[in-house]
């Protein structure tokens, strides 16, 4: 269910997107998508700024909260996150996604 994207900071605030157009029919679009984060993503500080769908593609914006920035769960090879997609078509068909994010330290070097 879940596909591997890039690194971010924990100081990021980044959009991820899913593009569920391969699993509709034609003409077919997005009447809803609601966005959650695992229950180890929310302990561990990281939230979702915004979200929403367009056509066939649900975005969201993650972050992690301020306070849990400097967390030790981000240093080293830091911690993967699971960001799941529940959308609805305009065909009453339901799709499940999710998204796991790796979130480190980065410093000036790593880019």
């Amino acid at each position: 269910m879940a596909e591997l994207l890039e690194v971010m900071d924990p100081g990021d605030r980044i959009d991820f997107a899913i593009e569920f157009s391969k699993v509709l029919d034609t003409g077919e679009t997005l009447s809803d998508a609601t966005w959650s984060l695992s229950s180890e993503a929310a302990s561990a500080g990281v939230e979702i700024y915004s979200q929403s769908y367009e056509g066939t593609q649900a975005a969201v914006w993650l972050q992690v909260a301020s306070g849990s920035r400097s967390a030790s769960a981000w240093s080293g090879d830091g911690t993967k996150i699971l960001a799941t997609c529940v959308a609805t078509s305009s065909a009453g068909r339901i799709r499940e996604r999710g998204l796991t994010v790796t979130i480190k330290q980065r410093n000036v070097v790593d880019g």
